[in-house]
């Protein structure tokens, strides 16, 4: 009987329903194994998950960077703001850098780095709204803006 429901293409179980993934129908699948998709579709949809994230991640991080381009395009950012700025979003070559290969590029050390990095890092999260590829300097990016005077004296 079982080769037989297999040969028409309906489940092997209860023969009323067509296969799903396997050989046995959706509802079959349900009532009797332990998940009701089979392992390669799982498989998929993490699969298909994990590209979304990776789109996402990618779509904020250009978004970074177009911010980015624009501030130093203004003009308010001191030279050694601006450089350091252009190597951690990656202008130069599209790879976005840790502050730490910042330091060694610049001769100054990480902690330095950070600071120089602090106030455009919070003109740009309030650009942005929050969405940033790193993690967030202010809770509420509203409150807490410096005067584009501060960018300068850097």
């Amino acid at each position: 009987m079982r080769a037989r429901r297999n040969a028409k293409g309906l489940c092997v179980r209860c023969g009323k329903l067509p296969k799903f993934w396997g050989v046995r129908c959706i509802i079959c699948r349900q009532v009797n194994a332990r998940s009701p998709l089979p392992p390669s579709a799982l498989k998929a949809i993490r699969l298909h998950r994990k590209a979304e994230a990776q789109l996402e991640i990618n779509q904020v991080k250009d978004q970074a960077r177009e911010a980015a381009r624009a501030l130093l395009a203004s003009g308010n950012v001191s030279a050694k703001a601006g450089q350091a700025l252009r190597l951690y979003v990656g202008l130069d070559g599209n790879r976005w850098r840790t502050y730490q290969q910042i330091g060694k590029l610049m001769n100054l050390s990480r902690e330095r780095v950070r600071k120089l990095l602090l106030p455009s890092k919070i003109v740009l999260e309030a650009e942005l709204a929050g969405k940033v590829p790193w993690r967030r300097v202010t809770k509420n990016p509203e409150h807490r803006t410096l005067p584009e005077s501060s960018l300068l004296s850097l």
